[in-house]
């Protein structure tokens, strides 16, 4: 460990350091996207209506966003990305502070604000910041309040992120085998009975036991936040959903080739027989659910082996994928091992550890992704200290060398901070800097490719009067424009089958729905398993013809798409 002093000066120079990478971060061509709009919208729904969606979407998330969503969009999406983005790297440094010392945990952290920023959904930062915190709550001698600090802390990750409920089982059952091995039995169930010191985690079962009594009856409460007629299930679990979803989308990829025709509420029934839960569809196809665990757990081991800077092979033959894989799985030992050396016998620090791990692994039952690897990030920081220090050592025992060992720690931390190629966007943030210096365009988090934060302006006053917008993007309207959400529809009612003329769905009416937002997502591509082609090819496409044949004004909306307005010029 790094025994560093903690002093105002320090102190003063690190948050300065990380207010100033934040700052410049900003400036990256990136803004949210559907999922993170998903949230804003769970916001105003709560906002609303004093009602919550689904457990598994963060109703404590949708409350932290109504202090921001005061301040009207885009400015309350830059604040609190800002305000997030700092408390979670307050709370990595705090954790990391005795391995790395102030400065080095504040350089640690910067590395990965690159892929914090990105890795959707954002609510995952603030699970990591709490599980940080809950873990140096328990640094010192952890007497009943510190302990009672850190389940209420772990408590408020989990509900942030509904899968870092396993540190709370972890700890529980850490923490009762200790009691059990000190104290005995006999004293167990008194150990239980609340004290006044329990307090935060009472108010943490209590908010949770609000939100649970509160819950909205909109259309939309679920976790995909659409209108779930034709999607297996009621979706109200996201471990479900995710699974039903991922897995139908494998399905299509290995037996189709193709999604442009497929949706899920086809392929669902073929692949589960209809099942919306994961012990369904276990209990329905056991082999193809083996199957695809097996295929993840390839998936897996490249993607944890990415979030350094291990060179990897993308398209190679037979025998140089393998190899890659194997020596991806060798550079995934390197990394635990790095990580547990590092914490020796700090025995909160190991159960830290084995939680992340056990988070990370779980992704092999849905589907992993790297903006999934979000709770490895500690693992990594800690690999990087321990291999850092080892060879800071063996530089000082080499006097030509031991000028170079100020920079061992730095380097393998920057070498174990890659995210799946991540690093790029820090040199890529430099250069979209300077090119907008240069064109005097400085831009606040917006994205070039995909401008909905450039369309907002121009978007916003058209369809302020429509009595009624479809849109692929309703998640956006519905958070951030100045339209009733009684009159924002989703292209998911429509079912997957039929057309604009058959009697299965009626919702395309002038009546109901005048305005139209085809963006080029809509109109170029087709998602897959949940298939949004189907739905424009055969209803939204023919409605969009009916309504410029009604007078209806098409307009343009510079790298977003087109309006189709009824009443419009």
């Amino acid at each position: 460990m790094e025994h560093s002093t903690v002093t105002p000066f320090k102190t003063a120079v690190v948050i300065l350091i990380v207010l100033g990478a934040l700052a410049l971060s900003l400036l990256s061509h990136w803004e949210i996207s559907g999922e993170g709009w998903g949230y804003w919208l769970s916001a105003r729904m709560f906002a609303e209506s004093g009602r919550f969606v689904v457990l598994d979407r963060s109703p404590l998330y949708a409350l932290y966003l109504n202090l921001f969503s005061w301040l009207g969009y885009p400015l309350s999406v830059t604040s609190e990305y800002f305000i997030t983005t700092l408390i979670t790297a307050i709370a990595l440094i705090v954790l990391f502070r005795p391995y790395l010392g102030p400065y080095l945990s504040a350089f640690a952290v910067l590395l990965w604000i690159p892929f914090l920023q990105s890795a959707e959904p954002p609510v995952q930062k603030l699970a990591l910041a709490f599980s940080c915190l809950a873990i140096a709550a328990r640094r010192e001698q952890a007497g009943r309040f510190r302990l009672a600090s850190s389940y209420a802390l772990f408590g408020l990750a989990y509900m942030f992120r509904c899968t870092y409920i396993i540190f709370i089982f972890i700890f529980v059952i850490w923490d009762t085998f200790n009691f059990l091995r000190q104290k005995g039995a006999k004293n167990l169930f008194a150990q239980l009975i609340p004290r006044h010191s329990d307090w935060p985690v009472i108010l943490v079962m209590a908010l949770s036991a609000y939100f649970i009594g509160m819950q909205s009856t909109h259309r939309w409460n679920n976790t995909s936040l659409f209108t779930g007629t034709w999607f297996p299930g009621d979706n109200k679990r996201l471990s479900d959903g995710a699974f039903i979803q991922n897995y139908n989308e494998e399905f299509i990829r290995l037996k189709y080739g193709t999604c442009a025709d497929k949706d899920i509420y086809f392929t669902n029934r073929e692949i589960f027989g209809g099942a919306a839960t994961i012990t369904g569809a276990i209990r329905a196809n056991p082999s193809f659910v083996a199957g695809q665990v097996i295929r993840n757990i390839k998936y897996l081991v490249p993607i944890i082996a990415g979030m350094t800077e291990f060179p990897r092979t993308a398209r190679a033959g037979i025998f140089l994928r393998v190899v890659s894989w194997l020596c991806s799985l060798f550079m995934v030992a390197l990394v635990l091992y790095g990580a547990f050396r590092a914490v020796g016998g700090s025995r909160p620090m190991l159960l830290f550890l084995l939680g992340s791990i056990l988070l990370v692994a779980s992704t092999v039952i849905s589907m992993p992704k790297t903006r999934y690897m979000v709770p490895v990030i500690p693992v990594f920081i800690i690999g990087a200290s321990w291999y850092g220090a080892n060879l800071r050592n063996a530089f000082s025992k080499n006097k030509m060398a031991a000028s170079l060992g100020c920079l061992a720690v730095p380097i393998m931390l920057f070498f174990f901070s890659n995210a799946d190629g991540y690093s790029r966007l820090r040199i890529n943030l430099i250069k979209d800097l300077v090119k907008d210096v240069r064109q005097g365009d400085l831009r606040l988090m917006q994205n070039s490719a995909y401008p909905m934060k450039a369309s907002f302006e121009m978007l916003g006053p058209l369809v302020r009067d429509c009595r009624g917008i479809m849109s692929l993007e309703h998640t956006f309207i519905g958070a951030f424009m100045e339209l009733p959400l009684d009159r924002v529809y989703d292209i998911w009612e429509i079912p997957p089958f039929g057309s604009l003329e058959t009697p299965h769905y009626n919702g395309l009416r002038p009546e109901r729905v005048d305005c139209v937002l085809v963006s080029r997502n809509l109109a170029e591509n087709s998602g897959c398993a949940t298939n949004f082609g189907i739905r424009y090819r055969n209803y939204i496409k023919p409605y969009v013809k009916l309504l410029q044949k009604q007078g209806a004004g098409v307009y343009e909306i510079p790298g977003l798409g087109t309006l189709v307005k009824l009443g419009g010029d």
